[in-house]
């Protein structure tokens, strides 16, 4: 929260649960902003994210919103929005400050030679909470004179690529890259897709809750983020040989409170699942 009150942005939660359950579940894990009970779940109908999944007679669970989030400005208009296809992955405070701040938080690459492409790879090692999505963040600083190629590429060159080391426990998304330009090469006619400038690449990765690390005892632990990213520059006349530079940070992930049902859990899960599917 304090990077989200630095930025002036302001955090609500909209929930299917009762009054009462999210007045305890604030209180159980000192939640610092607002929490909204929807238990008809009339806001989540409008915004059209009803979980249309679940059938109605399935209580408690009917009436949940497939979950996710939307960015407003201070007029109320949707400036940009984040669902996932897994129930237990959230953005990250980087994306949503991005899209708050229509990515203001950029940070400015530098040419340290002309003729030289610099790359830097950036990723959030803080303790982050299971299901949080970070990103591998490679920024790219392309002298005027130098582009770098988008996939697909010839045989015998280089694509702009990012490749992790395979791990379980890690989830690797898409990697979310800008529109390449098409440049036509005059001695083949062939046209080819190229990044120039400044240019930023991010692949979205999460812990994979079924891997087995909080699995067992939900006591959290570190996932290795390891990989290379490769490219190659070339200019209106020749290529320069391919590079390649490597990463390995961490995606440390803070313990998994699981709930219990056996009346021991200061929450009272039982009590309001209860009251749920009583409605």
């Amino acid at each position: 929260m304090p990077r989200f009150r630095e930025a002036g942005v302001d955090v609500v939660a909209l929930s299917y649960d009762e009054q009462d359950a999210l007045a305890d579940f604030t209180a159980a894990h000192d939640i610092e902003f607002a929490m909204i009970s929807d238990a008809r779940s009339e806001v989540i109908s409008e915004f059209g994210i009803l979980n249309t999944l679940i059938a109605e007679d399935d209580k408690p669970w009917f009436g949940i919103p497939f979950p996710g989030t939307y960015v407003t400005d201070a007029a109320g208009v949707i400036q940009a929005k984040f669902f996932e296809d897994s129930l237990v992955l959230r953005p990250g405070v980087d994306q949503l400050l991005r899209a708050a701040q229509g990515e203001r938080v950029e940070i400015a690459a530098r040419v340290e030679q002309p003729d030289t492409v610099t790359c830097a790879i950036e990723f959030d090692e803080r303790p982050t909470a299971p299901g949080i999505v970070r990103e591998l963040v490679v920024r790219f600083a392309v002298p005027g004179s130098l582009h770098l190629y988008g996939e697909p590429v010839p045989e015998g060159m280089v694509a702009t690529t990012i490749e992790f080391e395979a791990d379980d426990n890690l989830i690797v998304r898409d990697t979310v890259a800008p529109p390449t330009s098409p440049l036509t090469l005059g001695a083949t006619g062939d046209t080819l897709h190229v990044y120039a400038g400044n240019v930023t690449l991010r692949v979205p990765v999460s812990h994979n809750l079924g891997g087995g690390m909080l699995a067992k005892d939900g006591a959290g632990g570190s996932v290795p983020v390891r990989g290379r990213v490769r490219w190659q520059a070339c200019d209106a006349h020749a290529c320069h040989l391919p590079q390649s530079q490597e990463f390995d940070f961490e995606l440390l992930v803070t313990s998994v409170s699981r709930p219990r049902f056996d009346g021991s859990d200061p929450m009272d899960i039982a009590g309001h699942f209860q009251r749920m599917a009583e409605r």
